[in-house]
């Protein structure tokens, strides 16, 4: 499958863009099969919107692009910094790496910690960029899938109020024009017993208190 600039904001890109319209989210079977099994514990069916990943229209300052959020291809599992749910993350992305198997995953992140498969290993290495403290990302995503367009220097985005002001590529002067999905995206584990099991032992001891940190890295094994 192939998702779109168009599809996502409903425009040509370089046309302008309706910020009444929002983003069009179409979640890739991966990403829905995650969410199902994790709606299936205690403390995400109580806590629904901590599982995100449709990406925003814009970031700060008018930024703008067309990225893996947008195509369907990652979840963000928000978890609040500095609370015991960054243990829980710890013990998540550490269970998330160990079903990987199952799960298909091509990437991962959550705080200092990113998981990376290459040429079909996935790799466990120290993460630099920030911007994941209070988030796990995980995604189906490969890179080489997305086609650029470039000479981008500016975006029309039309205003609820009607104003319009003029959003800027991320990327320098390119943005994303498509993104074919990888054949990771369309794995289905949503019923799968030995995962759920797993997610359902970890979510009982968070719940009740007895959950204990672990070392992400030294986890990943």
């Amino acid at each position: 499958m192939i998702s779109t600039y168009k599809q996502a904001f409903g425009v040509d890109l370089g046309n302008e863009v309706l910020e009444s319209r929002g983003v069009v989210y179409s979640p890739c079977t991966a990403a829905k099969s995650l969410k199902a099994q994790l709606l299936q514990t205690n403390f995400f069916s109580n806590n629904p919107g901590k599982l995100g990943g449709v990406g925003p229209l814009y970031r700060y300052g008018y930024k703008h692009e067309f990225n893996r959020h947008h195509a369907g291809l990652a979840v963000d599992i928000m978890l609040r910094q500095g609370t015991k749910e960054t243990i829980l993350g710890h013990n998540l992305a550490v269970l998330f790496f160990q079903f990987a198997s199952t799960i298909k995953f091509r990437g991962m992140i959550y705080e200092n910690v990113t998981v990376d498969l290459i040429n079909g290993t996935r790799f466990v290495r120290d993460w630099t960029g920030g911007g994941h403290d209070d988030h796990i990302h995980i995604d189906w995503h490969n890179p080489g899938n997305t086609t650029w367009q470039d000479g981008i220097s500016q975006i029309p985005l039309r205003r609820r109020d009607n104003s319009v002001v003029q959003m800027t590529p991320v990327d320098g002067t390119r943005i994303a024009e498509s993104i074919t999905w990888a054949p990771e995206a369309s794995t289905s584990f949503d019923g799968d017993q030995a995962l759920q099991a797993a997610l359902q032992a970890l979510l009982t001891q968070f719940d009740a208190g007895t959950l204990k940190d672990v070392d992400m890295k030294t986890s990943m094994k």
